[in-house]
């Protein structure tokens, strides 16, 4: 079996790995490059930063000894609380050897209650955020109180305060401080400082690390200090008694992290505030009688609750909750925009048009004869000839009409119920009222999805009930029985099996449409009323060339920049049958599909350098036809590509407005319909448009040879390289 793609930070090793994404996940992040830089900052007070080390090294401990999953350790999940409680106790107590043993059995309490409610919440689906650490701290403060031997830091004004020690206030408090330096030492509070320098490093790894979770941290901090300001509150409470970090961390967390971050997101987050400043003070006076801060319960209980509240909604119009967590909310809204456009308007079931060749649509969705009513979602089709007529000759014979006798096939995969064969065909210009449908078959695709052929050839179904057929399959052939004057195929989508059921729109996964301008691939939409319509051609060579199967290997060389990569890509199928390439140089990892109409990659994760990175931009989707007049268009998620400038500025507007666009396409360069000897030629492009103009472009095409693919010749920027495949 393949392993799993790995990233740089994964080298490390899931101690360190695990270490350093416990600093990251205060801000929801899971990157390990931002938690070195938290780690670094939180040890500017090197008191408090050891304890939150050694806490956290101390979890990792319980966790080893009782052996839990290990993604809790590595994803921070499980150090992230410890993190927080260590730094707490750093700066309430001067660190020394008394507190240092203690600190062994405050991290196992603080294991526990972490467990305890991640495992309680999980049940709803709810975060448990930083509760534990809140509680642990709690516990370990009035525990402090019956001991002598633990010493108060002599720099932590909140606890001094709070314990009945007004004096010891280090400095004065000025409100007429820049707002910038306000929401620094705001932010350093989350680490229980008051340092500018650390709240630089937490603001610079923040930007770093998501220019959307960086301006709700600042718009949340700013709607805070307005509205103390409004509510004539002591602005100093921001940053000297911590209260500040509440408010950031619940502008990001609704804003832009549990929530696909969008104007309704972040409108949300700013109502919140108000609530969020009630909250605090309200539960720092009930908490004051007992000496204990309140610390981010106000932010986690905030949270919290709006995720209740989103859980029993009855709408999903005004917010959209993250499915999906990458722990960046750029690419969070990216994929989701991208899987929108991609897979929105698909349906589960691929239905085929249930003809071969051209036909036209005499009579559509609502047509003005007989698709009235209950049958109002039907179509009729037939076939015409360079003259437009369905029929040679004077057409007085059924036999005179081009439709007469053409098979008709499944349009998809199913079983049939009714298969009706001895209704008698009309002379032409007759109907049979009595047996209204004439000769039917009905197939069910799925529970409630029935599909109707009928007006079929008397005698030529071959077909019977209980059987199950494949897309594509025979079932019988055009008559002219029941309600027709003349030859044509009736076909409609019901939600029963019985015959004269209601029928309901379901569109076509994909066919040509023809006309005037030449031929066009429609996707998941209905041919209207005079329409010409096919089914894309079927390639047997795009085919056999696209069709990977598990457990082949495929040697690639990649040539590029002067430098050759040489790799093996591994197939095969995960849990959820998805089938995947896997570069064994790199780790880099393709989920591909093939459907048999079309190859399409849904998800690549891994080094973008690699040469299935290439592949990924090169064949992104392919209509597995030879045709050239066909384009397959698709669309990339705009994180696919390297960050650069426009990006990077495009990651701040994204909630409100997307000037960059990612499209892709691809179309065959040569006619062949698998009757010649699996040679064929693909090109296709990938662009990033800038407010409609292209500033990155990348083409490529794709050679085929043997039914196999031999080689790929890209062009970045007018810039080339090839991939070459080497097969076994």
């Amino acid at each position: 079996m393949a392993g799993t793609t790995k990233t740089w930070a994964d080298r490390l090793g899931p101690g360190l790995s695990g270490l350093f994404r416990s600093y990251s996940l205060i801000f929801f992040s899971h990157q390990v490059g931002f938690g070195i830089l938290l780690f670094l900052a939180s040890f500017i007070e090197p008191g408090a930063g050891t304890c939150g080390l050694v806490v956290l090294c101390l979890t990792r401990l319980g966790h080893r000894l009782f052996e839990l999953e290990e993604s809790l350790w590595t994803s921070g999940t499980l150090g992230f609380n410890a993190v927080l409680f260590g730094l707490a106790l750093g700066d309430v107590y001067r660190f020394d050897l008394y507190l240092l043993l203690m600190l062994f059995p405050a991290a196992f309490l603080n294991l526990a209650v972490t467990m305890l409610f991640k495992q309680w919440l999980a049940k709803y689906q709810l975060p448990f955020l930083s509760i534990p650490f809140i509680l642990s701290a709690w516990i370990f403060l009035l525990f402090a109180r019956q001991v002598g031997s633990l010493s108060l830091s002599d720099h932590n004004v909140f606890m001094a305060g709070a314990f009945g020690f007004e004096n010891i206030i280090a400095e004065d408090i000025r409100q007429t401080e820049p707002l910038w330096k306000i929401y620094l030492k705001s932010l350093s509070g989350l680490f229980f400082q008051k340092s500018l320098w650390t709240g630089a490093l937490m603001a610079i790894g923040l930007l770093v690390y998501s220019r959307i979770a960086f301006s709700l941290s600042v718009i949340g901090f700013i709607t805070a200090f307005a509205f103390y300001r409004l509510g004539g509150f002591n602005e100093s409470d921001l940053t000297y008694h911590y209260t500040g970090f509440n408010f950031i961390l619940t502008a990001i967390a609704i804003g832009g992290y549990f929530l696909l971050p969008s104007w309704r997101s972040y409108l949300l987050a700013i109502a919140c505030i108000p609530l969020l400043v009630l909250l605090h003070h309200g539960l720092s006076g009930a908490l004051q009688p007992y000496q204990l801060p309140a610390y981010s319960l106000s932010f986690s209980l905030v949270v919290i609750g709006v995720m209740v509240m989103l859980q029993q909604r009855t709408s999903f119009r005004n917010f959209q909750q993250v499915i999906e967590q990458t722990g960046i909310p750029e690419q969070n809204l990216y994929l989701s925009v991208s899987k929108a456009e991609r897979f929105g308007k698909q349906y589960p079931i691929r239905f085929q048009l249930p003809v071969a060749g051209e036909w036209m649509v005499s009579q559509g969705y609502n047509g003005g004869i007989t698709h009235l009513d209950r049958f109002q979602y039907a179509l009729d089709f037939i076939i015409l000839d360079a003259e437009m007529r369905s029929y040679q000759g004077v057409g007085s014979r059924v036999e005179d009409y081009y439709c007469y006798n053409k098979p008709v096939l499944a349009p998809a995969d199913g079983w049939i119920e009714i298969a009706v064969p001895f209704v008698e065909d009309n002379p032409v210009g007759q109907v049979n009222r009595e047996e209204n449908w004439g000769n039917t078959v009905v197939i069910r695709h799925a529970e409630g999805v029935y599909s109707k052929l009928s007006h079929l050839k008397k005698d030529s179904i071959k077909v019977y009930p209980g059987q199950f057929v494949r897309k594509g399959d025979i079932l019988a052939t055009v008559g002219n029985s029941g309600r027709s004057p003349e030859p044509h195929l009736h076909y409609q989508i019901q939600g029963l099996p019985t015959i004269g059921s209601y029928s309901y729109p379901y569109p076509f996964a994909a066919f040509v449409k023809k006309n005037h301008k030449g031929r066009k691939l429609v996707e998941f939409s209905i041919p209207e009323e005079g329409c010409l319509v096919a089914n894309p051609e079927k390639s047997e060579t795009l085919f056999q060339a696209f069709n990977f199967l598990p457990g082949q290997q495929i040697k690639t060389v990649l040539e590029k920049d002067g430098q050759t990569e040489v790799s093996t890509w591994s197939v095969f199928t995960d849990a959820w049958n998805q089938l995947h390439l896997q570069c064994s140089l790199t780790g880099a990892d393709l989920i591909v599909q093939h459907d048999g109409q079309f190859f399409r990659c849904t998800q690549f994760t891994g080094d973008k350098n690699s040469g299935l990175f290439w592949f990924f931009i090169s064949v992104n989707r392919v209509l597995l036809s030879q045709d050239k007049a066909l384009i397959a268009e698709d669309t990339f998620a705009l994180n696919t590509f390297k960050p650069g400038p426009l990006l990077f500025f495009q990651d701040f507007l994204a909630p409100f407005y997307l000037f960059l666009k990612s499209p892709y396409s691809s179309n065959s360069l040569n006619t062949d319909y698998g009757l010649t000897n699996g040679q064929a030629s693909l090109s296709s492009e990938a662009r990033l448009d800038a407010f409609g103009k292209a500033v990155y472009r990348l083409k490529a095409q794709i050679n085929i040879k043997q039914n196999r693919l031999e080689s790929i010749q890209l062009w970045q920027q007018q810039k080339p390289f090839s991939l070459h495949f080497y097969w076994a």
